[in-house]
């Protein structure tokens, strides 16, 4: 083989890595960018109304680290088809707030406490006597 069909065996190769990465990499990219024109279109303020507040919600949970399920995305590719009609665009956005808000309570969330039983810190009720099967309560007489 000589010089010229090497390289155009590495140019063959390198497209071909960079097709690959585009596709790895591409759809997670897509998502930031759907929600960063998003955010550029609606960023009006305080005043730039419903969409404006829930896009700026998304993008704020997002950079906290809460990013949108791949349903979510989705949805509001899907809604940006059907515009200028803006209700599916406010109900995508809601349910991507909504996600996002869940994820993040799960991810804050305490753990529970050991539940006692009887309200005493040994957990017996009152009158029990540990390791002995029985009680101490008197049956009359």
């Amino acid at each position: 083989m000589n010089t010229h069909s090497w390289r155009r065996i590495a140019t063959g190769l390198l497209a071909t890595a960079l097709v690959t990465a585009g596709s790895m990499f591409g759809a997670g990219l897509a998502h930031a960018d759907v929600l960063d024109d998003l955010q550029q279109q609606y960023d009006i303020g305080s005043s730039g109304g419903e969409i404006s507040t829930l896009v700026h919600s998304v993008v704020k949970l997002r950079a906290q680290g809460y990013r949108p399920s791949k349903g979510n995305m989705a949805d509001i590719q899907a809604a940006l088809d059907q515009r200028p009609n803006e209700m599916p665009l406010i109900k995508a956005l809601k349910a991507t707030v909504a996600f996002q808000t869940r994820t993040r309570s799960r991810a804050n969330a305490t753990p529970q406490s050991p539940i006692v039983i009887g309200g005493t810190p040994g957990g017996l009720p009152p009158g029990i006597v540990p390791n002995t099967g029985g009680s101490n309560i008197s049956m009359g007489g």
